[in-house]
């Protein structure tokens, strides 16, 4: 596995000494390869449109850092999961780009998981290692909230799914029945979110109470802020050109938010003069009222697409130096 303590070294760039011509061809390459005739669903298509394939593959042949934070990653890597698949296809048509093993490439990108459900966090360990080939990952075990919640990094009660059903395969250990993997993907900070009549259904409908399964566990809290300065980790050369320099001025390439319910709030929370602006953000607004949420990042620069399905993508206009 790619897994490391997350420091940042400098690396020698991909693109030096090489024709433009040549280094513009590879980018597209990659994008075409990632991006055209493939059935991703609406969330990685929208990337592919707004060309973050291309951002990434320029950013890392540049030798600069890129990094993905997973915000409520459940297990990582369902099957359900498009991103990422995307990405793993991402990296993989790199290093097919660029006739090389891609190890420095691939140590480049990092992969962020948080998750505060201790089951949850079994698989996702679990997945981490076994994916772990594919980049640099780690695990957060906490729950992010907003910025401007009134205890931000602390300790909250979670509303999780009991562990009798496996978060991977979906079997019931109790009933003995094999239920939708989705289940265990509803747990919240909110007890109104995870008992919806929609959740409560789903039980009923193999003749089962939600009440038998939901477990409260209090879990640690991170507001938005202190996440990125715990994994936006500064390179040891002092590298401003870099995406993440040593002041920890520049925020993810891409932010992934799916908190059941609290993702508006985190999303409101992010302060416009933030230094952990991500270029690319998506989140889950079909669980939250998200007018307020889209007007704040159009306030901060962002334009917002994919409205029309459970998630919205947010672009930010700012490029990152390159």
């Amino acid at each position: 596995p790619l897994h490391t303590s997350h420091t940042r070294s400098k690396v020698e760039p991909w693109v030096k000494g090489k024709d433009t011509n040549a280094i513009l061809a590879t980018i597209n390459a990659v994008q075409k390869s990632v991006c055209d005739d493939k059935k991703w669903g609406a969330d990685m298509e929208y990337l592919c449109m707004s060309y973050f394939i291309k951002t990434a593959t320029q950013l890392l042949l540049e030798g600069k850092h890129v990094d993905i934070v997973q915000i409520g990653a459940h297990v990582g890597f369902e099957s359900n999961d498009p991103i990422a698949k995307g990405m793993t296809l991402f990296l993989d048509e790199l290093a097919n780009a660029t006739n090389n093993t891609m190890l420095e490439l691939r140590t480049q990108f990092h992969w962020t998981f948080v998750e505060p459900s201790p089951p949850n966090i079994r698989g996702l360990e679990a997945n981490t290692k076994k994916y772990g080939h594919i980049c640099d990952m780690r695990v957060v075990r906490a729950a992010v909230v907003s910025d401007l919640a009134e205890n931000p990094s602390g300790h909250m009660t979670f509303y999780g799914i009991s562990d009798v059903i496996d978060p991977v395969s979906g079997f019931d250990s109790r009933s003995k029945r094999t239920l939708p993997d989705w289940l265990t993907q509803i747990s919240s900070l909110s007890r109104e979110q995870v008992f919806k009549p929609l959740f409560v259904q789903a039980f009923r409908r193999f003749g089962l109470e939600i009440d038998d399964y939901v477990v409260e566990t209090n879990v640690t809290t991170l507001s938005y802020t202190d996440l990125m300065k715990q994994v936006l980790v500064p390179t040891d050369d002092d590298d401003k050109g870099s995406v993440v320099a040593t002041a920890n001025t520049y925020g993810p390439l891409l932010t992934l938010i799916d908190t059941e319910g609290f993702d508006c709030n985190v999303v409101e929370g992010i302060s416009p003069n933030s230094p952990y602006l991500p270029k690319y953000l998506v989140f889950e607004h079909l669980h939250c009222d998200a007018k307020m949420a889209f007007h704040h990042l159009n306030n901060m620069g962002f334009t917002t697409s994919g409205k029309d399905s459970g998630n919205t993508i947010a672009i930010h206009a700012l490029q990152f130096e390159t």
